[in-house]
């Protein structure tokens, strides 16, 4: 099989343009020199910067020295810092900054001359030590009481250096504990703040000069001269550029006025060569030339690019746009350059369409970008679909015949989604995915987790594959219980509601209701035999259980509309239930080696913990399947998407800067490992810890053990599985027991529309037929 590089390459695309004409209003008709239509057959070469800045996350980026030059500011591992790249970003200085400190909130801005003004809420406790929040010996109010806040405005050289540090006037601001400072621009002799929800003009000595507002004012940054300036919406599809004086604050009225109905996103960006000025639409990327004409230059749908993620962008005077791409989830930033390029040197690039549910999935779209980001052969193109665009499943026929199936598919266990995988399977629009495992130099099928790729085996075949899975697994309780508690199984349970030991502390926020009683002690599985196509709902364990269910209240008792201190009560009493005997047994689901170190050493205290009960722990998918079509073209391509996300890189690429967006546990018997050595790592520089009590306390946790990781790895081995009807049972039914014949009638029974009796006869009924028509 042919692979593709798997490298920082550059590809190259034609970065098409759609969208309203744009122009200068009656008063000044000039065209731009750049219409939609050139912009259409505009090409760019995109590949990512790679700069040893010395940073893990960056915040701003801003052109300086008339636009020689790119300031980039974040945080590295020893505290905030800054960085000045040449323009051709290809060398950079890192700056660092000891004495600039984040207080309770702050924002930064480069002014043109290189320096760096902040704006920042500090806290002083008097003779008080720093707070600790973390520490259990944390005082909340003591602190609180002792804080004396001051907004500052401080301003740093090229060196790192303080140079001036100034209180802002209390008529700008109350400086106080949630005092909170968002956008910040450092023009020549002043500087504009937005502290809370107010935009200050300030002078470096701290003096406020005007409060900037208005109905019409959308946006506010720099022009190439380094003037502050806004953007305004005197009427709706209207735009103008105005000038704002720094030393009244006055704004001065434009000459110009635009035509123009998109909405503007994010402040504006000073302007080089031919341009006065940038700013973004989310869509589209603008320039607004000296000549006063405004053209659209960079199309952000054409390139493929989400503007949510691009929070900054800098256009270089060769054409080439960079665009500072923060990932908050991972704590990491890119940098993604598109350089300008004849349109004949763009290359045929395969794209690959991956479907998938409407609903949000940021998981999927950060592997897609990475992947898309790898190599230049191929691009992943998303269609998202919701209830109903496939319709019943007879109508799969006709989207097979026309070729209108996605070539890969995400797919997910929810019956009604239209994206539901047994739909799939019984129509037999999936391919083997053992053919390409089979197939392919790196992975065979030893690779993968035995239970979890067994369980998504059907007939011998592997049509869906998940790249995380999860478990669920079994019941946890203090060792000093276990005596009492018995084997808990589901009678010892009824017996356990029915009649608890004199230890068990009463709830004082109890939920009851008859649904809550019967969802603590039925499970389906218990009842369904499926691997010999039997139940038993007429046992009389059942009927007890529902007899006992209906001595609950119809609903849940709902707090809603908690004062503070008794929300902070009942947070505190949910968190310690545990801990204090209230609830004595949990079930606990593992989706990494650490949530293992939650439960055992986190929510039961310091008490020994044991695994209690005859619940097996199952496997489960949390993030779902992926799937190839048999109507893709190019199928060896679509697996290069799917075995991506399966190697060891693309696993430590994900876990990188110390927060994992990537839930669950990899696949792979070496992603496995990959996921030890994350566990094993400190988080943010310190361990997980647990958090406990009204005031958000923490339980120290302690180091995760090889003990804990040997454990986890012996429950991922003994997970349930067995295979029924030629589908894997992980201890969830491989059939569908619906509303109509269970809870349509458990519901009934509670509304005293049958006996306890009656309603058990009739279920049992129900599904031994629907067993009977599966065989």
């Amino acid at each position: 099989m042919k692979k593709l590089i798997s490298a920082v390459t550059a590809l190259t695309m034609l970065v098409g343009f759609t969208g309203c004409s744009n122009g200068r209003s009656e008063s000044s008709s000039k065209r731009a020199n750049l219409t939609a239509e050139k912009l259409s057959n505009a090409a760019y070469k995109r590949t990512l910067v790679t700069l040893e800045h010395g940073m893990n996350i960056i915040y701003m980026m801003r052109p300086i020295s008339g636009g020689e030059q790119l300031m980039l500011f974040g945080t590295g591992n020893s505290g905030l810092c800054a960085a000045v790249c040449d323009a051709d970003m290809e060398s950079c200085n890192t700056v660092e900054l000891p004495e600039m400190k984040y207080g309770t909130s702050y924002n930064v801005d480069a002014a043109d001359d290189g320096s760096l003004i902040q704006i920042v809420n500090m806290a002083d406790y008097g003779d008080l030590p720093e707070p600790d929040t973390n520490s259990p010996d944390y005082d909340e109010k003591l602190y609180d009481d002792a804080a004396q806040y001051s907004l500052l405005v401080n301003r740093f050289d090229t060196d790192g250096k303080l140079v001036s540090s100034n209180e802002i006037d209390s008529s700008a601001a109350i400086a106080g504990k949630y005092t909170n400072i968002r956008t910040v621009i450092a023009g020549k002799d002043a500087v504009i703040a937005e502290i809370d929800n107010d935009f200050c003009l300030l002078s470096y000595s701290g003096k406020l000069i005007a409060k900037l507002s208005g109905s019409t004012v959308k946006s506010f940054g720099k022009n190439k001269s380094g003037e502050l300036i806004c953007l305004c919406v005197p009427e709706e599809g209207k735009l103008q550029i105005r000038v704002i004086d720094e030393n009244s604050g006055n704004i001065a009225e434009s000459s110009l006025t635009y035509d123009f109905t998109e909405g503007i996103k994010g402040n504006i960006y000073a302007g080089n060569g031919a341009y006065s000025l940038f700013f973004a639409s989310y869509s589209t990327l603008y320039g607004i030339r000296d000549d006063g004409s405004i053209e659209p230059i960079f199309s952000f749908d054409a390139a493929n690019l989400s503007p949510n993620s691009l929070t900054q962008y800098n256009v270089r005077a060769d054409g080439s746009v960079v665009f500072l791409d923060t990932d908050y989830e991972t704590y990491s930033t890119k940098l993604r350059l598109f350089m300008p390029c004849d349109p004949s040197e763009v290359p045929e690039v395969e794209v690959i369409t991956l479907g998938r549910d409407s609903r949000i999935d940021y998981m999927l779209d950060d592997y897609i970008k990475s992947f898309n980001d790898s190599q230049d052969a191929v691009h992943i193109e998303v269609k998202s679909f919701k209830e109903g665009d496939f319709g019943e499943l007879t109508e799969f026929g006709s989207a097979l015949s026309t070729g209108e199936l996605p070539d890969i598919i995400k797919l997910e266990d929810i019956n009604d989604s239209p994206f539901c995988r047994s739909k799939f399977e019984e129509y037999g629009c999936l391919c083997d995915m053992y053919e390409f495992i089979d197939n392919d130099p790196e992975f065979s099928r030893d690779d993968f987790v035995p239970n979890a790729i067994k369980f998504c085996e059907k007939d011998g075949k592997l049509s869906a594959l998940p790249n995380i899975f999860e478990i669920q697994g079994g019941y946890l309780t203090k060792a000093s219980h276990k005596d009492d508690l018995g084997d808990w199984t589901t009678a010892d349970r009824l017996n356990y509601y029915q009649d608890p030991p004199s230890w068990v502390q009463p709830d004082k926020y109890p939920n009851d209701s008859k649904m809550t009683r019967i969802l603590n002690l039925f499970d389906v599985d218990e009842y369904i035999d499926a691997e010999n196509g039997t139940c038993h709902f007429d046992d009389q364990l059942f009927i007890d259980i529902l007899k006992y269910a209906d001595g609950g209240n119809d609903e849940d008792i709902i707090y809603s509309n908690l004062s503070d201190a008794e929300q902070a009560a009942y947070t505190e009493y949910g968190n310690l239930r545990l801990r204090n005997d209230v609830d004595p047994v949990t079930d606990f689901y593992l989706s990494s080696y650490d949530s293992y170190v939650l439960y055992t050493r986190g929510m039961f205290g310091t008490d020994d913990v044991v695994h209690i009960g005859e619940k097996q722990p199952y496997i489960c998918f949390p993030n779902g399947y992926y799937a190839i079509s048999e109507t893709c073209k190019n199928k060896e391509l679509a697996w290069e998407f799917l075995r991506y996300v399966y190697t060891d890189n693309f696993i430590k690429e994900c876990y990188k800067g110390g927060n994992c967006s990537w839930g669950g546990l990899p696949i792979t018997k070496s992603g496995l490992k990959v996921r030890e050595e994350y566990d094993k790592t400190p988080m943010h520089n310190e361990r997980p810890k647990y958090i406990y009590g009204a005031n958000f306390e923490y339980f120290d946790l302690g180091d995760l053990t090889q003990e804990d990781i040997d454990r986890v790895n012996a429950i991922i081995d003994s997970t349930y599985t067995f295979v029924a009807n030629g589908r894997a049972y992980n201890g969830k039914l491989p059939i569908p027991i619906t509303e109509e014949l269970i809870w349509s009638q458990i519901k009934e029974f509670f509304a005293g529309g049958c006996t306890a009796e009656k309603c058990a006869e009739l279920i049992q009924n129900r599904v031994s037929l629907y067993l009977a028509e599966q065989k």
